[in-house]
């Protein structure tokens, strides 16, 4: 992710227009939306085991996320947090457990469920109410480098140029690519081949989601000691 922001950086150095420093810019983001972190394991494991429809409310939680982490960085608020940073400490903690939490469960899972979305049971359940929502957006809201991420993008990356208008649209689109971006993986791995291929490797699959989850939980935590 390093080398992409310094690329970005190059970019908004080099670019003569602002529609194409914009447009770069953007391309760039999204490129990073797609580089598998804690947001794309949390769809990809709330697809498979509990469905097409909780994997979506999942994306919609993240985009939430991401529109809060939007918010505070177009308004300039972010330095707050540079001036306190007791506050990354305090979501570091709560980042690592939850995230940390998300990989047991996957650990425990013994399979990969045999969902019918098209059930009564599934479909009497609003999106809100399986749960992803929530887990997408506590996911993202606590995952302490995102916030990082954002505070350096937003002061390092995007010119100086652009005024509120532009970063506001900024954040307006990196909102909505990213929610399209996460509802096409859902999308993707709740497919009957996908899923069917998946289920014939059985716990495997929970085990290598799992252990993802508690090597991206640790390598926060380990923040604290540095």
């Amino acid at each position: 992710m390093n080398s992409i922001l310094l690329f970005a950086q190059a970019v908004s150095d080099a670019s003569p227009s602002v529609t194409l420093q914009f447009l770069s810019i953007l391309g760039l983001f999204y490129l990073t939306v797609i580089t598998p972190g804690p947001d794309f394991l949390a769809v990809v494991q709330a697809s498979l085991n509990r469905g097409l429809k909780t994997g979506l409310a999942t994306a919609l939680g993240i985009g939430c996320g991401l529109l809060f982490h939007c918010t505070y960085s177009v308004l300039g608020v972010a330095w707050l947090i540079k001036q306190y940073p007791s506050i990354f400490s305090v979501v570091r903690v709560l980042g690592g457990l939850y995230i940390g939490y998300l990989g047991i469960q996957s650990l425990r899972s013994k399979s990969i469920a045999n969902l019918d979305e098209n059930s009564d049971q599934a479909n009497a359940q609003s999106i809100l109410s399986r749960g992803g929502f929530v887990t997408g957006l506590l996911v993202n809201l606590l995952n302490v480098k995102a916030m990082i991420w954002f505070i350096f993008f937003f002061s390092s990356v995007i010119p100086q140029s652009f005024g509120l208008s532009l970063r506001a649209l900024f954040a307006l689109c990196s909102l909505i690519g990213a929610i399209v971006i996460f509802s096409l993986l859902a999308l993707f791995i709740s497919q009957r081949v996908v899923r069917t291929t998946l289920q014939k490797m059985g716990r495997a699959v929970n085990i290598i989601i799992g252990l993802a989850f508690l090597f991206i939980a640790a390598d926060i935590l380990y923040g604290l000691f540095q």
